[in-house]
């Protein structure tokens, strides 16, 4: 399971209050955790799609994301293995979107994720497990060319789970766009309902709540060294 940290957090309503103060969010916050990665290398071969469409992909996302009725607040993934400063780019584009913010700083997410009330994030490595501790409406965007999900059962899992969406398929800016601009009230009882499943396949897919990971590392390496 997951560490206690992504599971619990401590002084979540005095973090959340400094965060909304330290952005000026004044209004429902959408918080899109970046893990679109041009790593240059191959880290992910075959299961990557090449950099300038990985860069695309985040293009188009922030431009959808700037068609919403919600505060959003953008936050890059803090890598330093670019052959380019994408960030002139990226600074660019977010200019032009009066609904986004962007945070520049390399701060970790898992201490400022307490401002958002919908949070956005693609991808199954550790960016994940933030979210989902959270313990927001979570919408994961998955694609078959970008580190996909291991098979369709976990598929399954996150489309019950979650709030899914495909972005290979043509026109799921419009379907992603439709649902942000729900009322918050609507997307958090849809969320709640999604709750049963979360609780399903936790121990399999997810945080493990129930577990702690780290009195059972303990005791397996405790164990070794009895043998």
């Amino acid at each position: 399971g997951a560490h206690s940290f992504s599971k619990k957090i401590q002084n979540k309503s005095i973090l959340r209050y400094y965060y909304r103060r330290r952005f000026k969010i004044k209004n429902r916050c959408i918080f899109y955790v970046s893990h679109n990665i041009e790593l240059n290398v191959g880290k992910y071969y075959p299961y990557t799609k090449p950099c300038p469409e990985i860069f695309e992909d985040e293009k188009v996302l922030i431009s959808t994301l700037g068609k919403v009725n919600k505060e959003v607040l953008y936050k890059s993934y803090p890598t330093k293995q670019y052959l380019d400063d994408r960030n002139t780019y990226i600074n660019k584009l977010l200019k032009k979107h009066k609904n986004i913010k962007n945070i520049e700083t390399e701060e970790d997410f898992r201490y400022m994720r307490n401002v958002a009330d919908i949070v956005i994030t693609q991808s199954s490595e550790s960016t994940l497990e933030w979210c989902i501790g959270l313990n927001v409406p979570l919408i994961f965007l998955d694609s078959d060319f970008y580190e996909p999900l291991e098979n369709e059962d976990v598929k399954n899992a996150f489309k019950k789970s979650f709030f899914f969406f495909n972005y290979d398929k043509d026109g799921w800016e419009i379907d992603l766009i439709k649902f942000l601009n729900k009322p918050y009230k609507e997307i958090l009882s849809l969320w709640k309902q999604k709750q049963k499943y979360r609780n399903q396949y936790d121990e399999v897919y997810f945080l493990s709540k129930g577990k702690n990971a780290g009195k059972i590392g303990a005791t397996l390496i405790l164990d070794e060294f009895k043998k």
